[in-house]
């Protein structure tokens, strides 16, 4: 199998929802019902509050010999045929800079329904595995000391999402949506092909959403605040 030219980290068995869909795969089940089996987890997983995912998360890494991960049978049936190898990579959090263009449109031309990439990388909304516990009790806290509706959104946000559909074709910019932990976009906004690296790159600095609203130009309590808004740099 194509194993062999996988990262380690994101070698079949060891990403957190792998251990998820192995445990809770129905196996008696025909296999013309696996996708729809498959998209039934992925929504079930993506259900669970990041603390739950836990378990899953810490599954992987508890397996450092070869001999506890999944059969050729599982691989076969269940993981690999649902997920490339970049996907994989992507959900690994490796490599994410120099993979996580994803420009196949026989994989990814969902028309408006562009969730339908969770089915495909549940972990897109997953936090880094190390950080699962502490991130949540942190999130916890400063929910309770958020001031306005723009921090919880903030504390709520996990990933972002550029989309260039073809309504962002048509009207030249790049659609952003920033996702919480479920998979919910909670804020969107567009920008223009041209800042996307300077925007990408700054958001290394300070990653919030709060942050981003803050760099670009505009009335600081003005249109910039609303969803939709256009990130315009100088």
């Amino acid at each position: 199998m194509a194993n062999e030219t996988l990262d380690p980290e994101a070698e079949y068995g060891r990403l957190a929802f792998d251990a998820f869909a192995l445990e809770k795969w129905d196996y008696s089940a025909p296999t013309t019902s696996d996708q729809k089996q498959w998209e039934q987890l992925v929504y079930k997983y993506l259900a669970l509050k990041p603390l739950e995912r836990f378990p899953y998360h810490d599954s992987p890494l508890q397996g450092s010999d070869r001999g506890d991960l999944p059969s050729s049978e599982q691989i076969r049936r269940v993981l690999a045929p649902r997920q490339t190898l970049q996907e994989r990579k992507i959900s690994a959090h490796t490599e994410v800079d120099a993979q996580g263009v994803l420009d196949d449109a026989n994989l990814y031309d969902f028309g408006p329904d562009w969730s339908r990439i969770l089915v495909r990388i549940p972990e897109l909304c997953d936090v880094l595995r190390g950080s699962v516990e502490d991130d949540y009790v942190r999130c916890i806290r400063q929910e309770g000391e958020a001031e306005d509706e723009m921090d919880l959104i903030d504390i709520r946000v996990v990933t972002r999402l550029y989309i260039a559909d073809d309504q962002a074709l048509r009207e030249g910019r790049v659609k952003i949506f920033w996702l919480d932990s479920h998979g919910n976009c909670v804020w969107h906004n567009k920008i223009k092909p041209s800042s996307l690296m300077e925007f990408t790159g700054a958001m290394f600095d300070a990653p919030t959403l709060c942050d981003a609203l803050s760099w670009v130009e505009g009335d600081p309590e003005g249109s910039k605040f609303e969803k939709g808004a256009e990130l315009l740099f100088p």
